[in-house]
């Protein structure tokens, strides 16, 4: 199998997908390094580069299936052998300096000694001067110096890319950082006068594919010697000993992609050196270094370079700490005021909405809402009302976490584009799990940028006419885009912030809710202390009362002459206060009783009891020669209900349109009902005095009158009693009115088959 820059892969592969293409198994060796693969057992050679005899002064052909011994010199062998000695720790005695003579010269390289499963894979390249060189240290260690008391991160990567280019001599020495979407930024440059430059330029990420990112996490460091150069073939491609071609992901020498060949040459670039920056574990970015001549780096220019790429990294984690612990601590500072806010009056929206400190300044956005029982409330810049309902209806049906963040909103919600100068970043938490659920919500707006791209990311990557063969784009001039529909990312403290502040809430609701729970308890027991109090209080008056009311009449009938007009007025007014205060007493001893009383519920005919008070009722009004028209539906329904409650549930209320129909002629009493699945109801209607609906919710309480007793005799406890048995019996009670026109009560209650 012939290899080759153009087809190093010694596996059929198709090249229509370049993020597919098997990096670590190109079955080719850069010119300027070769490779040895060894049995562990013992040392018989199994795979060879085709260059061996260029650099190791023996014919690749002369080297397979030969103990290693047998043809390497017996120190140089003694070398390697010490160094796998060491067990585990062998790694870091790469590399391992050994002398292999090429004719009279002497011939010093430097051996990678990679561990593969069966066999050892020798890597082997020409030594590399400058690490004897006193002068090269003391430069490396300015460097360092300059690099580590750069004052801010710009002066970090300025003075790295300065530095690094000083050291190892490229051409050109970019920092160049990777965004979340994958394409890379060049943040610092240093170059050559003459070459243009690329400092603030974009490219896309596909100049750089996933599967060549990820072997940066692996193998660091990345040399291309020569475009140009023909690549050393690896005899055979297979391992005889697996079946399978090498993997190469840790060799620096390893062949590269035809692509990436295509790409440099498209720069103008004839050397090439990268060099990972990783942060997080996840790789941040890179030391890329162009060369437009042939260029090899040794093994400790390339440890230079790393460890620039190390310093790099702990500048970033240092500032990256030192910045998430300010606002953090800033972050918490507020949590702990809005946590105080919303325990003042125990009211959740108010702490978050209102006061000193809002949800607002938790971090940097321009507009936040909190919805919450069904209410949104808004702060700054946010959305209308009703597109942030819609937003709600969205979230509910594709959040799947707590905690979801977006600065692309339009791109996921299109609504989002007619108000992304508020909204185009929104960062949105989730406090319950109903529908609706509970949000917290903040906004950022839009941020148009413009970029600058190293050629048309568009363009990036063009197949040939097949439509098989991949082509990376031959033009890196500057092109610039308008970026719109994005905001500024939220960022990883931020989130973090928000799910602590959902902790707080979730305190905060638990708290209220033991509250609430400890003053409900406190409320029954006093409730049912004061019904027991009212309940022998209102028994015990009605002894004396009824004496006062005996000795009244005993007064007026004896001495009624003696005490003239104005005592008999006096004794009569006595008689009627005593009189009103005891059908007070007995109204609050049926409004008791209401509550105390067990329920024995039996089918009970409603016709047959409205017939019966009404006509009570009616009696009492013809003697005043009323004008009463009663209109009593047919087929009144039966219900399920205790019969003595149901007959004071309908006497208070024929009592009560009676009563404030008095000055309507005719007085007109209506009263109806229907069965349905579950429930019966009916209604009394009357075009009496009628009221204000606004005071709807007085009418059910005890003692509330919306007249007064000049008008309209009564005691304020008929419509709570009322209330009360409707409410034992699982039923409820609703009430229209328009003042000077009437008033309709309408009951409902369970059936009797329910």
């Amino acid at each position: 199998m012939q290899l080759s820059n153009a087809s190093p892969y010694p596996i059929q592969y198709d090249l229509s997908n370049c993020e597919h293409e098997p990096l670590p198994f190109i079955a080719t060796v850069q010119s300027h390094a070769c490779l040895v693969a060894c049995k562990v057992q013992d040392w018989t050679i199994t795979q060879v580069s085709s260059n061996a005899g260029e650099l190791l002064g023996i014919a690749a052909t002369d080297l397979l299936q030969q103990p290693l011994g047998n043809k390497f010199p017996e120190t140089t062998f003694a070398s390697i052998l010490s160094a796998v000695a060491k067990g585990n720790e062998y790694l870091a005695a790469n590399p391992v300096r050994i002398n292999m003579p090429n004719g009279q010269a002497q011939n010093w390289l430097n051996c990678l000694i990679h561990p593969q499963g069966e066999v050892y894979v020798l890597e082997f390249e020409p030594f590399d001067e400058d690490t004897i060189n006193y002068r090269m240290q003391r430069t490396i260690s300015e460097a360092m110096y300059r690099i580590q008391y750069s004052e801010t991160l710009q002066e970090v990567f300025q003075t790295a890319a300065e530095e690094l280019k000083s050291i190892i001599g490229y051409d050109r020495v970019m920092i160049y950082q990777f965004d979340e979407a994958g394409h890379g930024t060049v943040m610092a440059e240093a170059k050559e006068p003459a070459l243009e430059a690329f400092l603030g330029l974009r490219y896309p990420a596909s100049d750089i594919p996933p599967q060549a990112r990820a072997l940066f996490l692996k193998n660091p460091a990345r040399i291309i010697s020569d475009v140009l150069a023909e690549p050393a073939q690896i005899l055979p491609p297979i391992s005889p000993l697996t079946g399978q071609p090498l993997d190469l992901t840790d060799f620096v020498g390893r062949g590269v992609s035809p692509i990436h060949l295509e790409y440099l040459r498209n720069m103008g670039v004839r050397a090439s050196m990268s060099i990972a920056i990783v942060f997080e574990e996840k790789l941040w970015g890179l030391i890329s270094c162009h060369h437009y001549s042939p260029k090899s780096t040794g093994h400790f220019k390339r440890t230079t370079a790393w460890f620039l790429g190390k310093l790099i990294s702990g500048h970033l984690s240092l500032r990256s700490a030192n910045e998430h612990r300010k606002s953090v601590m800033k972050a918490n500072v507020v949590k702990s005021k809005l946590f105080e806010q919303m325990s003042v009056n125990w009211d959740l929206v108010e702490g978050l909405t209102t006061g000193p400190v809002t949800m607002l300044d938790l971090h940097d956005s321009g507009g936040a809402a909190i919805f919450h029982e069904g209410k949104l409330n808004v702060l700054g810049e946010a959305p209308p009302k009703p597109a942030l309902q819609e937003l709600i209806k969205w979230l509910d049906g594709n959040l799947q976490e707590t905690v979801y963040s977006t600065n692309e909103l339009p791109k996921h919600f299109a609504p989002a584009r007619d108000w992304k100068d508020k909204a185009c970043g929104l960062l949105a938490v989730r406090l319950s799990n109903d529908a609706p659920s509970d949000y917290l919500l903040w906004f950022r707006p839009e941020v148009i940028q413009t970029v600058n791209w190293g050629g048309n990311p568009s363009k990036a990557v063009t197949k040939t006419a097949d439509n098989v063969r991949i082509s990376p784009r031959k033009s890196f001039s500057k092109w610039t885009e308008l970026v719109q529909n994005t905001a500024k990312p939220w960022l990883d403290y931020e989130l973090e912030t928000v799910v602590s502040l959902r902790n707080d809430v979730k305190d905060f609701i638990f708290q209220k809710y033991r509250q609430v729970q400890q003053t409900n308890k406190e409320l029954t027991e006093a409730y049912e202390d004061m019904e027991a109090f009212s309940y022998s209080i209102s028994h015990d008056l009605r002894a004396p009362l009824r004496t006062i009311e005996g000795y009244s009449d005993l007064l007026l009938e004896d001495y009624g002459e003696v005490l003239g007009e104005n005592g008999n007025h006096f004794i009569s007014t006595i008689k009627d206060s005593a009189a009103k205060l005891n059908e007070l007493i007995i109204g609050l001893l049926a409004y008791t009783r209401a509550k105390r009383q067990q329920l024995i519920l039996n089918s009970v005919s409603l016709d047959e009891v409205v017939r019966l008070e009404s006509n009570l009722l009616m009696q009492d009004a013809l003697r005043q020669s009323r004008n009463i028209e009663l209109r009593i539906g047919e087929n009144l329904p039966t219900v399920l209900a205790d019969k003595p409650a149901l007959t004071i549930l309908v006497k208070n209320l024929l009592s009560n349109a009676f009563k404030y129909t008095t000055n309507s002629n005719p007085s007109i009493i209506e009263i109806g009902g229907d069965q349905s699945e579950g429930y019966v109801s009916f209604y009394v209607r009357d075009n009496g005095i009628g009221f204000d609906m606004q005071y709807t919710d007085r009418i059910f309480g005890v003692f509330n009158r919306l007249v007064n007793d000049d008008q309209f005799e009564g005691t304020g406890i008929g419509l709570a009693i009322v209330k009360r048995i409707i409410e034992k019996h699982g039923g409820a009670i609703s009430v229209e009115s328009v003042p000077n026109q009437g008033t309709t009560f309408f009951v409902r209650m369970p059936n009797i088959d329910h």
